[in-house]
């Protein structure tokens, strides 16, 4: 929103240059300890549920540039061979019903929850809400949860107390 607000200011001067030194991913981590999480099918029908070129576009506002794994583009460590996840809702269902979640009478097949960290409304949380919205399309219900603040988010992390959690990560650090 603010960036939106900057562009337009003719004294101000917007570059992403300088930023891929830090690295920054905006990532979805999954509790692979819970079921069905467990089951890599189940987290590829999620990558295939959601549109990460809708979140750059529509929820960044233009301001992000979708990934398809952990490291990003200007790491010396990246690479572009990687398995990519197309959003195509049909691909994920055939997933889940592979993983044997069928629907039940009214559409759902599982509930799940995701954390966002706290503070970070205009980046993550709206993405967390997109999530629940498109993963219910699929048949999955996925409860948003806060955390009162970035101490009680981290000891959810910690404790392994979440399902899927928004994650802010950098590739460049000490």
């Amino acid at each position: 929103t603010e960036l939106k607000r900057l562009k337009d200011n003719p004294q101000v001067t917007l570059t992403p240059k300088g930023y891929e030194g830090i690295g920054p991913i905006n990532w979805l981590a999954f509790n692979l300890e819970r079921k069905p999480l467990s089951d890599v099918k189940v987290r590829q029908a999620i990558a295939h549920a959601i549109d990460k070129k809708f979140i750059t576009k529509a929820l960044m506002g233009g301001f992000a540039v979708p990934a398809d794994g952990p490291i990003v583009a200007s790491s010396p460590f990246f690479s572009n061979d990687i398995a990519r996840y197309p959003t195509d809702l049909k691909k994920a269902a055939e997933l889940l019903d592979a993983a044997g979640l069928k629907a039940s009478g009214d559409g759902t097949r599982f509930k799940l929850t995701i954390d966002y960290l706290p503070g970070t409304d205009d980046q993550q949380k709206i993405v967390a809400e997109y999530v629940r919205t498109q993963l219910k399309k699929v048949g999955i219900a996925v409860d948003v949860r806060a955390s009162a603040d970035f101490p009680a988010w981290a000891k959810r992390m910690a404790s392994h107390d979440f399902d899927m959690s928004m994650d802010l990560v950098l590739n460049w650090g000490d």
